[in-house]
């Protein structure tokens, strides 16, 4: 995403992107988003079966720079 030039970083990106952008997947997403360790959001209407799920970008790299070496 870009905006006058400078690149723009989304606050949400969704599971599939999560993977793209640092390399964690889809278990391991999910493992980490039940203990709480990442903060996400499911987007979904009464009655809709699915839902659509958004990741906060923040969270995952704090996580990330949180782990020892």
């Amino acid at each position: 995403m870009k905006n006058n030039g400078f690149s723009m970083r989304r606050e949400w990106i969704r599971p599939a992107e999560v993977r793209e952008i640092f390399g964690i997947g889809r278990t391991t997403l999910y493992a980490l988003m039940k203990k709480g360790v990442i903060v996400n959001k499911s987007l979904k209407e009464p009655g809709q079966r699915a839902a659509t799920r958004l990741i906060n970008y923040d969270s995952i790299s704090d996580y990330i720079e949180g782990l020892p070496e």
